[in-house]
């Protein structure tokens, strides 16, 4: 209980274990971004604040905090006095009731499920309501908001009992899939206004349905939101009055028209038209299917895309007013045709290693209306058919092959269906020599892990001293091993000092953290990264470096923190050559 001190300050984190009630002398409670969190078991039905009556006519509490993740079901606040209360910058404002007879002000606050009782006044200004459930109940009171936003779905705020709302700039910001057939705002026997206000859904099958749902004696009147003015994601509402939104005379729309516009292998379109005599009033259609909606849209053509071959798919179209009065359906039945569309070609066929002993190739994926399920590689030598391979990845290494010899390879894209794609052509002639040297360029390099070490070949020094890269199955000489390995960087003025060690045979294991770290292998020495005065002042520098074997070997790079005075010592490895001394 507070009722000592007029301004008590709060400050930092506090766990709460008993209802704090306000009265007495207290006029402000002052929290300096302090933190509230409720003992383990607090009771859901047990109120966090209590405002009762006391010496003060008003009391301000302002700038806390319920901690985040907290449940919260029980009520934040109870307003029981005669007296006035305001609460500023306040987040977590869960189960507020006001049921006294004095004013509540509230500033800069976010909660959910807010309740007003009878005779009770609320005047509220930014004002954040969030949560899956009824937002606000006005339940026979007054309330009036200057700036309102809510988040996830409706229903936002209901106004019943003879209760009046009005609400000046809403934002309703719709980010939630589910629900959409729930509505914003309700009114029962009761005044509720909006004006200048707006919704913006993430995608339009997102949006609001049924902005409002209003309830006067015996009579259900609604209102949909494509009554409104919709743009792209958003609606707009310019004004909005419950007790004004009366239903025209009239019966809900008739059946629209329906019809099959275009079928595919993996899409179905349907023609929608709204009956011409009652068209002006139609503001949308709803299409079911399986007696789920998949979509509200305008009257015109409509598609559905990613659909098997030779399916059969029924629809029920409805067509409903501004009002959300729905017609009759109409059933429409459409058959996906077969697949008979080949993949496009595979493009970029290229060269990724050619050497005496095989060549690997690359390609980038092809495309298809339905999906592409694999590729099939031919090798051709003077025009002879010799080779042929079928895979699902983006890239092949041939090993078959003879020094000298000269080779067309044909990669093709292709489908479920067998359709299968126009050839990408490649010709490779295959050396007769092992290589001399290989080259390692840091720009293109298959890394497993880009820890600090970016695919430019940028290495830190002291800023990253665990960066490192792997370059697997490389040919480190067959008829001997190289013996000698030569780095190509640069490095600004000032940034000098890196080392970069060059580790045969690595591995990668996770740590205690679960992170992908090099370990082992053996190291075939240093390099150290002088400055060349300027990033793209290039310098080479050489060491010699025994290999223990001729073959494919994997190279590591890891950078290691310089013993220099460099704050930052950073290097532009440009490539790492391995040839013979």
């Amino acid at each position: 209980m507070i009722s000592g001190p007029t301004t008590p300050g709060w400050e930092g984190s506090y766990v709460l274990e008993d209802s704090i009630i306000i009265r007495g002398k207290v006029s402000r409670l002052i929290g300096l971004d302090a933190t509230l969190n409720l003992k383990k078991g607090w009771p859901n039905d047990k109120p966090v604040f209590i405002f009762e009556n006391g010496d003060a006519p008003a009391v301000v509490i302002q700038q806390m905090a319920f901690g985040l993740g907290q449940q919260m079901s029980s009520p934040t606040f109870v307003h029981r006095a005669n007296r006035d209360l305001i609460l500023s910058s306040f987040t977590g404002t869960n189960h507020l009731r006001h049921e006294g007879k004095g004013r509540l002000f509230a500033e800069d606050i976010v909660g959910n499920e807010w309740y007003v009782a009878p005779g009770s006044r609320v005047y509220a200004r930014q004002m954040n309501l969030e949560g899956a459930e009824m937002k606000l109940v006005n339940d026979g009171g007054q309330i009036w908001i200057l700036g309102l936003k809510t988040e996830a779905r409706g229903p936002i705020l209901e106004t019943k009992n003879k209760g009046v709302t009005e609400v000046i700039g809403a934002h309703l910001y719709t980010c939630v899939k589910s629900g959409a057939d729930r509505g914003a705002f309700f009114v029962q026997d009761a005044t509720f206004s909006v004006v200048g206000a707006g919704e913006y859904a993430w995608t339009r099958d997102w949006a609001t349905r049924e902005l409002l749902h209003e309830v006067r004696g015996s009579e259900t009147r609604t209102l949909s939101m494509d009554a409104l003015k919709r743009r792209h994601m958003a609606s707009m509402i310019p004004f909005l009055r419950s007790d004004l939104q009366l239903v025209p005379a009239g019966a809900a729309p008739t059946a629209p028209k329906a019809a099959v516009a275009e079928t595919a292998s993996n899409r179905i379109s349907l023609k929608l038209e709204a009956d011409p005599a009652i068209a002006a009033s139609v503001v949308g259609m709803e299409i079911r299917k399986n007696n789920t909606t998949v979509a509200y849209v305008k009257p015109g053509l409509w598609q559905e895309t990613g659909l098997a071959p030779e399916t059969e798919h029924t629809y029920e179209v409805l067509a409903y007013d501004g009002f959300n009065r729905k017609s009759p359906p109409v059933t429409v039945t459409a058959r996906t045709t077969g697949d008979t569309t080949p993949p496009t070609t595979p493009t970029d066929f290229r060269t990724e290693r050619v050497i005496d002993l095989g060549a690997t190739l690359a390609w980038k994926a092809a495309k298809d209306d339905i999906g592409v399920t694999g590729y099939e590689v031919l090798r051709l030598l003077d025009g002879k058919l010799e080779i042929t391979e079928k895979l699902t990845a983006l890239t092949l290494t041939d090993e078959r092959v003879t020094p000298g010899a000269a080779y067309q390879y044909q990669v093709v894209a292709l489908d479920a269906a067998g359709n299968r794609s126009l050839p990408a052509l490649l010709d490779v002639t295959i050396p007769r020599d092992p290589p001399g040297e290989i080259i390692i360029k840091l720009a293109k390099a298959d890394q497993r892990k880009k820890d600090n070490f970016s695919s430019k070949g940028w290495f830190a020094g002291d800023l990253h001293p665990t960066g490192w890269a792997i370059y697997e199955n490389r040919e480190m000489g067959r008829l001997k091993p190289f013996t000698k390995a030569t780095l190509r960087y640069a490095c600004d003025t000032g940034r000098g000092g890196a080392e970069l060690e060059v580790i045969l045979n690595p591995v990668v294991e996770k740590n205690d953290k679960g992170e992908p770290v090099m370990t082992g292998g053996t190291s075939l020495g240093r390099f150290t990264l002088a400055e060349t005065g300027g990033w793209e002042k290039w310098q080479t520098v050489e060491m010699k470096t025994p290999i223990p074997t001729a073959g494919k070997h994997s190279i590591g790079l890891r950078v290691h923190k310089a013993a220099s005075t460099e704050s930052n010592a950073l290097a532009n490895v440009d490539s790492l050559t391995f040839n013979y001394e």
